[in-house]
């Protein structure tokens, strides 16, 4: 099968665009065909202006198609080719995260990947007829708009950057604000001694998880949580009054290793079953492949029809 994803550059700091690009690899590495596309319209669309697509095409070509691919970030040890195509060819399926609207390269077949919660913080729910949907997580599924109850998780954890050292050292605290950045409650911490990771390269924010205790995390559904679980920092989660612990430890990626809340038992909590999450961690890595493969059957079924 063909595969076209429709995605921003690789940021190492942003989860969502992290596994669209992970997603592209893995299809590679299974021997299907996938490419990103740079998002935006295609240089040349038959259902426009046959001269004005033309005159497009002339200064993609020319101007702008080096400059645009050269600048595009990817990841370099991932399989993962940018698309050349002037227009779309049917005979691809596009894969869309819900933060694009609609049907930017109006294609026949399209999957959408809920990488976050329709509708909130920007995100659209603006989605076309027929679309095959998948969830990342069961936090950002809405049933109200998938019917399928589909699921596609890829893991990547950045092992050869997030492991514990110098544990005997470590005092004070880091916090992100990050989807949280919003939220009433921040102006209840006093935050002048910690230090704030969102933003810092990968490897600075190891290096802060290895000097601190303690990650406190805004944003309730992070991955960075996790890493810093990884790196011996106990993460703990400012709860949302919304949601019980109950409610939110249902995922698989908040059930150990976390505290939800800053009571000593959520801490005892976070210590006891550090060793739980890492089996988890472990598991989902191994599992990458397998999701995949699923993935693929389920899109050949749908399809067929």
């Amino acid at each position: 099968m063909k595969f076209i994803i429709y995605t921003p550059e690789y940021d190492e700091n942003i989860g969502g665009i992290i596994v669209l690009h992970k997603l592209c690899h893995l299809l590679n590495e299974l021997g299907e065909e996938a490419y990103l596309w740079i998002h935006g319209e295609p240089p040349l669309d038959w259902k426009k202006n046959f001269f004005k697509s033309l005159f497009r095409v002339i200064k993609y070509d020319f101007f702008l198609r080096k400059k645009y691919i050269k600048k595009f970030r990817i990841n370099e040890s991932w399989n993962t080719p940018i698309s050349k195509l002037f227009f779309f060819k049917n005979d691809f399926i596009v894969i869309y995260p819900e933060i694009y609207p609609g049907n930017p390269l109006n294609a026949k077949k399209i999957i959408r990947w809920l990488l976050y919660k329709p509708g909130e913080l920007g995100r659209s729910k603006n989605f076309t007829n027929g679309e095959l949907i998948f969830y990342y997580d069961e936090a950002f599924n809405d049933k109200n708009i998938n019917k399928f109850n589909y699921k596609l998780k890829i893991i990547d954890f950045k092992r050869d950057i997030y492991f514990p050292k110098n544990d005997s050292k470590k005092k004070g605290f880091c916090y992100l604000m990050r989807k949280g950045e919003n939220r009433e409650i921040i102006k209840k911490f006093d935050l002048s001694k910690g230090i704030c990771i969102d933003g810092l390269s990968h490897e600075e924010i190891s290096k802060i998880f290895n000097t601190t205790k303690y990650l406190i995390s805004f944003d309730l559904y992070t991955m960075y949580t996790t890493y810093a679980a990884m790196c011996n920092c106990i993460p703990i989660i400012i709860p949302d009054e919304t949601i019980s612990e109950m409610e939110w430890r249902r995922h698989e990626g908040t059930k150990y290793g976390k505290a939800y809340g800053c009571k000593l038992s959520q801490i005892k909590y976070a210590k006891k079953t550090r060793k739980n999450l890492i089996n988890v961690v472990n598991k989902l890595e191994k599992n990458n492949i397998n999701e995949v493969k699923n993935f693929l059957k389920i899109v050949k079924n749908y399809f067929k029809r």
